[in-house]
């Protein structure tokens, strides 16, 4: 009998896209060692459904009720049950341990009922978590945890020169500060691709993109792309970014790409400080991405540390998060 896994996450255009991203990559190995994923979700943009082809079957549940997310979760008979859900506690795992093991994807430091916690957040440890999970909870805690597919690791070394730099934008499948927006105006206004050839990827959920492909249409050196699934690929071919503080921030260190990194969501918040004692790009904030001349000074100075950037990203997230947590799942699941 195939033993079944369900993944339990939101994906939208207010949470974004990095749930269903970062577990995407660690569905893989599950998946090889003969793991069948099922998704139980309380909100997905029907716009992600072509990224959600790993999963067997998608099943909808209300957070309103605690009891019908348990009823539809043991329907599908998982052996193992995976959270990755900022709005999902103890409260909704305690009931599914009574069969199924349960693990946990956080970043929040939360109180939680499971089997198996990991929590890739830089410099963290177990102790955030003493109290707030079980005692015999397994808590896999730290960078060297983080969830980043294997396409990523080497894009560095896939880099060719170019005659001039290569600046990618872009702020996440959902972009809810649009920020891509302000970036490309600011690099319009101050003729920056005059200077830098630009590639903006606007997420799946960009509310922007028609905008950004108007704004676009006539600028030499600038194009716009409506998401893509080869984005290690796209990053082997660009020397600097514009970038937030989630999912995608790992990503680009681990290829390699430095870049000036902005604050758009209340859980970012504190990126400012990480990136400075990272030393792996620097710190923009959304009012000064709007200012073409701060953003064009910003530019110059992570231009000017392009290497010791790179090689300080690539040196803390070395890209053995995925081996590492899917090992301890499939030990979790019994198999």
């Amino acid at each position: 009998m195939t033993e079944r896994a369900c993944v339990v996450l939101k994906a939208d255009h207010v949470i974004g896209t990095g749930h269903l991203m970062r577990i995407k990559g660690l569905l893989q190995p599950l998946l090889k060692a003969g793991l069948e994923p099922c998704l139980l979700t309380d909100s997905l943009e029907p716009s992600l459904l072509p990224l959600c082809s790993e999963y067997r079957e998608i099943v909808h549940f209300s957070m309103d009720s605690v009891e019908g997310f348990v009823k539809s979760a043991r329907r599908l008979a998982p052996s193992l049950v995976l959270f990755d859900h900022y709005f999902l506690g103890d409260k909704f795992e305690s009931p599914l341990r009574d069969f199924a093991k349960v693990a946990v994807v956080d970043d929040l430091e939360r109180r939680h009922d499971c089997d198996l916690l990991t929590d890739s957040g830089f410099f963290k440890s177990g102790a955030e978590y003493r109290g707030k999970v079980p005692e015999e909870c397994s808590l896999l805690c730290g960078e060297q945890y983080s969830l980043i597919r294997p396409e990523f690791k080497g894009a560095a070394l896939r880099r060719q020169p170019h005659a001039r730099l290569r600046l990618l934008v872009n702020y996440g499948g959902a972009d809810p500060a649009h920020a891509c927006l302000k970036a490309l105006t600011s690099i319009i206004e101050g003729r920056l691709f005059e200077r830098y050839d630009v590639t903006v990827l606007s997420g799946i959920s960009n509310p922007d993109h028609e905008r950004l492909v108007e704004l676009s249409k006539d600028i030499p050196g600038v194009e716009v792309i409506r998401s893509t699934s080869q984005v290690a690929g796209l990053f082997s071919r660009c020397d600097m970014a514009l970038g937030a503080y989630g999912g995608m921030f790992k990503e680009r260190m681990c290829a390699g790409l430095p870049a000036l990194n902005t604050v758009i969501a209340d859980n970012q918040r504190g990126g400012g400080a990480l990136v400075a004692r990272l030393r792996c790009g620097y710190d923009i904030s959304l009012e000064d991405l709007a200012r073409p001349q701060v953003l064009e000074d910003r530019l110059s100075l992570l231009e000017s540390h392009l290497e010791d950037c790179r090689e300080a990203g690539m040196r803390e997230i070395g890209g053995e998060g995925i081996d590492l947590v899917s090992r301890a799942l499939l030990k979790l699941a019994g198999i």
